[in-house]
């Protein structure tokens, strides 16, 4: 009977053991996933932050032609009133 506990107790640590390496194998693989979405996010966040930037650029660029045609508009009818007070 001490002989059948003795070999019912080593199947069972055995049965541990497995177990432990079970789930240390798949908690490598969890962090090797968690690590790989880590590095996915910081690119898109990356590429985000590109593209903000690119369209603020842009923004700033359109801005700066608006005004430029503004301020040629603003020229255009101020020599339009000189020409008629010379008439």
């Amino acid at each position: 009977m001490l002989e059948n506990q003795s070999l019912i107790v080593r199947a069972d640590d055995s049965r541990d053991w497995d177990l432990i390496r079970e789930l240390r194998r798949e908690l490598d693989e969890n962090k090797w996933r968690q690590s790989d979405l880590i590095a996915e996010s910081n690119e898109m966040r990356r590429e985000w932050d590109n593209a903000w930037t690119e369209i603020s650029d842009l923004k700033v660029d359109h801005a700066r032609e608006l005004e430029s045609e503004v301020m040629k508009w603003r020229e255009a009818e101020g020599e339009i009133e000189k020409l008629w007070f010379k008439l």
